[in-house]
Order: C-alpha cells, then structure tokens, then sequence
C-alpha cells in the first residue's frame, strides 16, 4: 500500500504547535508552585523572568526560534537562476538513499525501478510519466504551478525537519524543496525535488531519493 509522506512544511508546523504547548504546561506549573508568597529576586530568577512567556492561545507562528541554521518553512516562488537550472529534460541517474523514516512504500534496498527513466520539467508543461513502470508517479500538467515549499542552509536542519541526508551534502550549501501542482492550491505531485545550490537536483519518490542529470539538447 503507499503511504505518502507529509511535506516538509506540515510536519515543522506540527513540531512548533507541539513546541508552544510543551512550553505552555511549562508556564502553567512554574506559576503554580509559586503561589501567592513572595517572589525571589535572585539573579537566576530574574533572567527567566526577562524570557518570553508562551500562552496556549498565541498564534504558531508568533514562536520562531532565532537561529541563522533556521530553515524557511512556507510558499515561495522559484528565482529566475533557479527556473534556468530547473527547466528542462533529466533523466534519472543513480539512487542516493533513503530517508530515515517514512519507508513503507519504498523499494527497499534499490528503490524503485526507475534508473534510465525521464521526467520533463519545464514553464509550460510538467510530465513524469516517463517513470514508465510506475502509474502512481505519473502525472503531466500542462502550465503547472512550481513553488518552493522548504528551504534549508545546514545539513542538521534538513534532517531534523525531512529525516533526511543527502550524500555530498555540506553545510552553508542552499537546498530547496520544489513542489509542482495543475495549479496554485492543488495538491502536488506525488514526486518531488530537492534543488542544491541550482547545481544539483534530487528526485524524491515516497523516502527514496535519486539523483538527476540534465539531458543537454
């Protein structure tokens, strides 16, 4: 049975609501134990005190930790160097691995049968069913949507948030997670990219990935 897995976005999205309610309870017993007596003013005191305090009612998005290793998690539209790299014809040219989870539907240990196989990625016409051996794979949308849905610049925070490694992956390197739909709001496609530095492009199939060389025309 295949079981798709949930996109980068969604499953950081759940971490920061779990994050916020953890933080909350937290709150709530602090205060608690307390009481009504009279508060320290000792120095450690006095710092957790300056920390912002965290209530159940408060949007998700009002708790971003700061960090430059922070991935960007939301819709972005494709650059334009990023729409040269990507726009073409790729064909599939070796597996790369597995992500660590989300592996019922993967063809473990050589993944699925797709190496050789093409996948057309351009502005007017999207088409992967050149995945020939594989009819869930397989879509073609004629003017699709492309957008960015995760973007990471350290290995730790693409694992963290994806479970996943890339080999030749280093930190500092800039990796996007692409998504391509019929149109905006449409769910996407069952296959999706991981655009690295607009050097490489890795194609992910359920918690398998390959990697993909450009066929020069």
């Amino acid at each position: 049975m295949i079981s798709f897995s949930m996109p980068c976005h969604t499953r950081f999205r759940m971490r920061k609501k779990s994050r916020v309610i953890i933080y909350s309870i937290i709150s709530v017993l602090c205060f608690s134990m307390t009481g009504c007596g009279t508060v320290s003013t000792s120095e450690e005191q006095a710092t957790a005190l300056e920390e912002p305090i965290v209530t159940e009612d408060m949007n998700e998005d009002d708790f971003i930790v700061e960090s430059e290793h922070e991935p960007e998690i939301g819709r972005f539209s494709l650059s334009d160097d990023t729409k040269k790299f990507l726009f073409g014809k790729w064909k599939v040219k070796k597996l790369l691995g597995f992500y660590n989870g989300w592996n019922d539907a993967s063809e473990y240990p050589d993944g699925q049968d797709i190496i050789g196989d093409e996948i057309i990625i351009q502005s007017d016409v999207f088409s992967s069913l050149g995945l020939k051996k594989y009819k869930v794979y397989q879509d073609k949308y004629i003017n699709p949507y492309y957008y960015v849905d995760c973007i990471f610049y350290d290995v730790d925070s693409l694992y963290r948030v994806c479970k996943l490694q890339i080999p030749g992956l280093k930190d500092n390197d800039k990796v996007q997670g692409i998504l391509v739909s019929s149109k905006p709001h449409e769910f996407p496609s069952t296959v999706t990219f991981y655009c690295i530095n607009n050097e490489r492009l890795i194609l992910s199939l359920e918690a398998t990935i390959f990697e993909l060389e450009k066929i020069m025309e």
